[in-house]
């Protein structure tokens, strides 16, 4: 996604909340803020992508701090859906092949729930339960089934977040 004019202060602020968040001294989080404040602004444009933004930023971030801000958090959701899955799988894995993948996608998609790094947006992990098997808003889940059932090779790239795409060739 390109950059848009509210997309630095966002970035600022996700940064800013791990470097607060952290061991270090005052004198050091104002330091690190500087930096990571005048990369974002030095970066961002119209042009940029923000996930280049971002990560340039968070390299800083992570640099400084020496560890990863989200480790405890990551390990929580880990817990959390493990049991998750063992509560849900017999309700994932029953009926025909587009209602198992239809499940599936479900579940991916409410997954994605799971974000810390968005400035505006928070999620109690504790509801993923709640969220996993809810119906869509928006329901092309039929149209994603026959794209990849008519599809002769599909490649499967996650990204950093992740996030997958499918790339389908015919």
């Amino acid at each position: 996604m390109r950059c848009r004019p509210e997309c630095p202060v966002c970035i600022l602020s996700v940064r800013a909340r791990e470097i607060l968040s952290s061991d270090l001294s005052d004198e050091e989080k104002f330091h690190v803020l500087k930096l990571v404040a005048n990369k974002i602004f030095e970066l961002a444009s119209p042009n940029a992508l923000t996930v280049v933004v971002a990560s340039e930023a968070y390299r800083i971030v992570r640099a400084y701090i020496g560890y990863d801000p989200y480790r405890e958090y990551k390990k929580r959701c880990n817990e959390i859906a493990e049991d998750v899955l063992r509560r849900v799988r017999d309700l994932l894995y029953c009926g025909n092949e587009y209602e198992i993948f239809r499940k599936l996608v479900i579940a991916s998609v409410s997954a994605n729930a799971i974000d810390p790094g968005v400035a505006t947006y928070s999620f109690s992990i504790e509801r993923l339960s709640e969220v996993l098997l809810e119906e869509p808003k928006i329901d092309e889940i039929d149209k994603l089934y026959r794209y990849i059932k008519r599809a002769k090779s599909i490649v499967f790239i996650p990204d950093n977040c992740a996030r997958s795409y499918l790339i389908g060739s015919y």
